[in-house]
């Protein structure tokens, strides 16, 4: 594998990239994650893989450098993986690092960022990175989550609006 490094084409490149890969610190990569609560606060609005198996898992992802900060990452994130819905302004809920099993067995890992907004209009359909969108009862919601976001779920049941 090491020899077929196409770049850099010299053996103390490839020597040095080598190097630094084994030897580097462990890295905490930024995500944001947005939990969608229905109009009527009863429901919140999740998204499913079809690798996941039924599980379904908060709208988030990755911080990319033009993201501004943590709620920037979170509504352009949902956006992107819930089309053809318009929310309210997300409200920060937490900051945690999350069992991603995208990082199991590595040293790296993942901090999310977690936010909470209202739905306010639009009816929403699954757009990159979602293969379905679902509402999902308050009372539904641990059973129905993938395991690496149930402490979201939690957090979420913690701080969920009041009637």
């Amino acid at each position: 594998m090491r020899e077929a490094l196409a770049f850099p084409h010299t053996r103390d490149g490839r020597a040095a990239i080598i190097h630094w890969m084994h030897n580097r610190r462990p890295l905490m990569i930024s995500a944001s994650d947005l939990a969608i609560i229905s109009s009527c606060g009863a429901k919140v609005l999740l998204i499913g893989k079809n690798e996941h198996h039924g599980l379904l898992s908060f709208p988030g992802g990755h911080a990319e450098k033009n993201d501004g900060n943590g709620w920037q990452v979170a509504v352009r994130e949902g956006s992107e993986e819930i089309r053809g819905i318009t929310h309210s302004t997300p409200s920060y809920l937490e900051t945690l690092v999350v069992d991603d099993p995208r990082y199991r067995g590595t040293d790296d890992g993942i901090m999310t960022t977690f936010y909470r907004a209202a739905h306010e209009s639009g009816e929403p359909a699954p757009g990159d990175d979602a293969d379905s969108i679902h509402w999902v009862a308050r009372g539904d919601l641990s059973e129905r989550l993938v395991p690496w976001h149930k402490p979201l779920g939690d957090i979420l049941l913690a701080h969920w609006p009041q009637d």
